[in-house]
């Protein structure tokens, strides 16, 4: 599962949603903000054991600009990942 948190913009909790992305691979296309503000995504169970460059991409809002995450590097001896939560900050 992966879990990214957007920073709070200048006004108010940022709101929309996050893609996440392994690569140019999407896992998540529009995983909504909690009141938190995290979005989630996963869990999987059928990584392959491979190196994976998971990136967080925010959707923005009226005072929140879009961001993305600089790459997350999930295990590559991880083919299950789901034991694990690999948090990034947007």
């Amino acid at each position: 599962t992966f879990t990214a948190t957007v920073a709070s913009g200048a006004v108010g909790t940022p709101t929309g949603t996050v893609q996440f992305k392994d690569g140019s691979t999407t896992l998540c296309a529009a995983a909504p903000l909690n009141s938190t503000p995290q979005a989630t995504c996963g869990p999987f169970t059928n990584f392959t054991t491979a190196s994976h460059s998971i990136t967080a991409v925010y959707s923005g809002d009226t005072n929140s600009a879009t961001s993305t995450s600089n790459p997350a590097w999930a295990p590559s001896d991880d083919p299950s990942p789901t034991a694990g939560v690999y948090q990034r900050r947007v």
